[in-house]
């Protein structure tokens, strides 16, 4: 299956974030509701960044494998980890790596920008790269999964980050 292909496996004793950031309290009513499908748990910044790297380092192999030239963006990216190349094709991929299974991953407002733009372009593609199991404690045989289209019905709502500067204590006359 071109899709679907194993990866190798990573130490870590954390997995990237597939929901955003929320305070303690909140995130603990979060926990106990939805960590099973989320792939959310706690584990240190450097435990993320390495399992990030790690899928990003396996997803570059894989392109290269694949023919492409392939460019690793920077933690402020345009919207996708990776930019891979080859003559008349160009794949910008985003890529999710988790410790273990995931059903969900949080997708930023840049990442889905560049999904809409790149998805109106002749001769460019956009692709979610979903990597499970890269940690040895998983237990499970690590996957890739690529994802080429991205309905709006599979986009959940979790909240709204309001700036209270903008905000007021009276209802406008």
């Amino acid at each position: 299956d071109p899709d679907s292909a194993p990866a190798e496996v990573v130490e870590v004793q954390g997995h990237t974030r597939s929901r955003p950031l929320r305070g303690r309290s909140q995130q603990t009513q979060i926990d106990g509701q939805d960590s099973q499908k989320s792939g959310l748990s706690s584990s240190s910044s450097a435990a993320r960044a390495a399992l990030e790297q790690c899928g990003r380092d396996y997803a570059t192999r894989l392109l290269e494998d694949m023919g492409y030239k392939v460019v690793q963006m920077g933690k402020q990216n345009p919207g996708y980890d990776l930019l891979a190349q080859k003559q008349g094709d160009t794949l910008k991929v985003e890529v999710k790596g988790h410790s273990g299974q995931s059903s969900s991953v949080f997708v930023t407002q840049s990442e889905w920008g560049e999904y809409l733009r790149t998805h109106q372009r002749a001769g460019e593609c956009w692709e979610l790269w979903n990597i499970e199991n890269l940690a040895q404690s998983s237990g499970g045989t690590p996957r890739i999964k690529r994802f080429r289209y991205l309905p709006k019905s599979a986009l959940r709502e979790s909240g709204y980050w309001i700036d209270l500067k903008q905000c007021s204590t009276n209802f406008p006359k």
